[in-house]
């Protein structure tokens, strides 16, 4: 059995690993390779082969040859191979003193000539088909004769109306002239806004008047005693008075009574005789009975419309 530093059954060139003997890549197996670098430095790689999961690797399996560009990060144009190992072999190339491999571009595949298309075979023409005879025409039968119409009757002429005399023609009427335009009325002024009445203040109060003392009653006069009157000679007959006897122009205050009557005063008619010259002490009565309820109305009438007005 040989060992790792025995001769290698594989060949080690400058593009890549090449089998010998028949021998392929088998799927599951691996290759590890060792470089020189041209600074001096170290270099490894490696691959796996594995048909499974479409990995890059796969399309060696089967293959006898495997190039460095196989390698990912694998070595490159200036750098030298120092060391291989195949699982299928037990030699390592490098290990039996085999010298460093530089590496070159692997050279470009001569493009395969493609082959020429055979010339495609000419169709045969195909045979015209023979004209068919043409059929010949059937005699048309002779058409038969059609009878002659009897002539119709011609109509006797109607006799042309009269013309109408053409009616003459109305006068066209002027035309109106058109009338002009009416000016457009002014825009009336916006009426100014009336100013708000002022409040009206409330009246105040008006103070009641206070009621007139009545008038003490004054005392009777005491009558004067009546002078001794002279005979005098029968006098004419004075015309009758009427009811109301005329009153004096300014006659004297009459003096209201204990009673409520009024006396008159005793005034000279004449001829020395005294007489009665007042008027009738009732109607005295009554009128300053009517003044003095009238005035009293007005007092009511004027406090009412102040409590009223004051609501």
């Amino acid at each position: 059995m040989s060992g790792s530093d025995s001769e290698t059954p594989y060949k080690v060139t400058s593009q890549g690993i090449q089998l010998t003997g028949g021998d392929t890549f088998k799927d599951g197996g691996h290759v590890n390779i060792q470089w020189l670098k041209a600074d001096g430095s170290k270099g490894s790689a490696g691959i796996h082969f594995e048909s499974l999961n479409d990995q890059p690797s796969g399309q060696w399996i089967g293959k006898d040859f495997l190039p460095w560009s196989a390698f990912q990060d694998g070595p490159g144009e200036g750098d030298s191979i120092v060391w291989v190992q195949i699982d299928m072999y037990n030699e390592h190339y490098g290990e039996g003193g085999q010298p460093p491999v530089p590496v070159e571009p692997e050279p470009e595949p001569e493009p395969e000539p493609e082959p020429e298309p055979e010339p495609e075979p000419e169709p045969e023409p195909e045979p015209e088909p023979e004209p068919e005879p043409e059929p010949e025409p059937e005699p048309e039968p002779e058409p038969e004769p059609e009878p002659e119409p009897e002539p119709e009757p011609e109509p006797e002429p109607e006799p042309e109306p009269e013309p109408e005399p053409e009616p003459e023609p109305e006068p066209e009427p002027e035309p109106e002239p058109e009338p002009e335009p009416e000016p457009e009325p002014e825009p009336e002024p916006e009426p100014e806004p009336e100013p708000e009445p002022e409040p009206e203040p409330e009246p105040e109060p008006e103070p009641e008047p206070e009621p007139e003392p009545e008038p003490e009653p004054e005392p009777e006069p005491e009558p004067e005693p009546e002078p001794e009157q002279p005979e005098e000679p029968e006098q004419p007959e004075e015309p009758e008075q009427s009811e109301e006897p005329e009153q004096p122009e300014e006659p004297e205050q009459p003096k209201e009574d204990h009673d409520g009557t009024f006396a008159g005063s005793v005034t000279d008619v004449g001829g020395g005789d005294l007489a009665m010259t007042g008027f009738d002490a009732n109607i005295g009565s009554v009128t300053l009975s009517l003044a003095l309820l009238v005035s009293g109305a007005v007092m009511v009438a004027g406090s009412a419309l102040r409590r009223f007005r004051q609501s």
